[in-house]
C-alpha cells in the first residue's frame, strides 16, 4: 500500500465517523411537537430570542413552525394552555413589545382553554 492510498483510507475512515456522529446528534434533538397535540404553560413573549421550538431550554419553546419572516410567520401552538400566567387568572398567551424587541413576523393559533385571553400590547 501507498502513502495515497492510506491518505485515502484514512479519510474515508475521517468521513464515515462525521456521518455517523452527524446522524447521532440529529437522532438525540427533541422533535418539535406537531400543532395541536400538546399542553404548555402560560406564553410570554418580549423579545425575538423568546421565539424557540418546543423542547428548547430558552424562550418559549411554543413555536411549531415558520421561520419568522413576513412570507414564513413563526406559528404559536395551537396548544391547549395548563394555567394562567397567575395561577387562576391571567392571560395564555401575553406578546410585549414595550421595549420594542420584537421585530419577527408571528401568528397565533386561537386554541386556548375557556376562560382564558391572549393579551397584547396596546401600542402594536
Amino acid at each position: 500500500m501507498d502513502a495515497s492510498s492510506g491518505r485515502q483510507i484514512t479519510q474515508c475512515g475521517v468521513l464515515f465517523f462525521l456521518a455517523v456522529l452527524a446522524l447521532a446528534v440529529a437522532v438525540s434533538m427533541p422533535v418539535a411537537a406537531s400543532a395541536g397535540s400538546g399542553q404548555h404553560a402560560a406564553i410570554t413573549i418580549t423579545a425575538n430570542s423568546d421565539f424557540t421550538a418546543p423542547g428548547s431550554p430558552t424562550g418559549c419553546a411554543c413555536v411549531t413552525a415558520g421561520n419568522g419572516t413576513p412570507a414564513s410567520r413563526y406559528v404559536i401552538g395551537p396548544w391547549a394552555i395548563t394555567a394562567p400566567s397567575e395561577g387562576s387568572s391571567g392571560w395564555a398567551v401575553k406578546v410585549d413589545n414595550t421595549s420594542g424587541a420584537i421585530t419577527r413576523s408571528f401568528a397565533i393559533s386561537r386554541r386556548l382553554r375557556s376562560g382564558q385571553r391572549l393579551e397584547r400590547d396596546p401600542g402594536q
